[in-house]
């Protein structure tokens, strides 16, 4: 076990500088041009967008622009990372020093989010910064200014969600679904809150390999064939379950929607509700953020 961490605040500073002053027009063509201004090499495209090595002092370090319809809608890429769990704090440690260089260089944040998986917004004229710690990894993401009102929205998205799991009753299910029909599900009984995130039995192209880290890495465990014959990734909290739990639980089902399985904004998902037996299930939190929401009798 070892309590390192992998991190390079100098080399993020420096891309941060650059993403000030490049002339983004959020298009395919930036790839290339802004690749060469910070020193990124060796593009590779795949279906979640085209990745590049970096050249920080991480080891085996890339940064990914993701695209939808033609449009660059974000560029991210390591600060740190770490190769046990047990270095957590200190990977908490680098992001709050990170947090300090990037107010040197950009100012107070305008926008933050405390927590277990702290994260800070900055808004510059071209480029909006987002600063994230992640289970792993502290990540650095590029997007254009008008997606400052997104992170709001997955925000109340996040916090809806935390309160929706907590009403739930014993035999409530839930299911969040996307439009390539990909899900994360919830069911309560008198015993556990149990959670799946859709495997690739049910998904046709499949989640590659960095997906399915990342949905490891966001507290899913499996598939678990062994258990039962579902395919899909499990999750499970036991009665009682704390409040703050709730929320770890939301946050990181936002990280699957919305990185794991590139949804753009809550309006991009519908939810369905139902109770298995005596009881009903409250989806009102839901209503204004998410774009369809159906609760269902049984």
């Amino acid at each position: 076990m070892t309590d390192r961490v992998l991190a390079d605040i100098d080399a993020a500073v420096a891309i941060v500088r650059a993403a000030r002053t490049f002339p983004w027009t959020w298009r395919p063509g930036d790839i290339g041009r802004f690749g060469a201004m910070v020193g990124w090499t060796e593009p590779r495209e795949t279906a979640s967008g085209v990745w590049m090595r970096s050249n920080s002092q991480i080891p085996e370090s890339y940064s990914r622009f993701r695209i939808i319809d033609g449009v660059v809608v974000e560029v991210n890429f390591q600060l740190a990372e770490i190769p046990e769990a047990s270095a957590r704090d200190r990977l908490l440690t680098v992001f709050h020093d990170a947090a300090h260089r990037f107010e040197d260089r950009l100012g107070v944040a305008a926008e933050r989010v405390f927590g277990d998986n702290p994260k800070s917004w900055w808004r510059t004229d071209r480029v909006v910064v987002e600063l994230a710690a992640l289970d792993v990894m502290v990540k650095v993401t590029l997007r254009e200014p008008e997606a400052l009102a997104t992170d709001t929205q997955w925000r109340v998205f996040t916090e809806a969600l935390s309160r929706t799991l907590a009403d739930l009753v014993p035999g409530a299910k839930l299911i969040i679904r996307d439009r390539a029909k990909r899900f994360v599900q919830f069911a309560r009984d008198d015993d556990q809150l149990d959670s799946e995130v859709v495997g690739n039995r049910y998904l046709d192209p499949p989640l590659d390999s960095a997906v399915q880290q990342l949905i490891e890495s966001a507290g899913w465990a499996g598939p678990l064939d062994e258990i039962d014959d579902s395919g899909n990734w499990h999750r499970m909290l036991p009665v009682p379950i704390a409040s703050d739990s709730y929320l770890d639980l939301a946050q990181a089902t936002e990280r699957i929607l919305r990185h794991a399985f590139a949804v753009g904004a809550p309006a991009e998902l519908n939810a369905e509700g139902w109770v298995d037996g005596p009881g009903f299930i409250d989806l009102s939190e839901l209503v204004p953020i998410i774009g369809e929401v159906r609760e269902e009798d049984q």
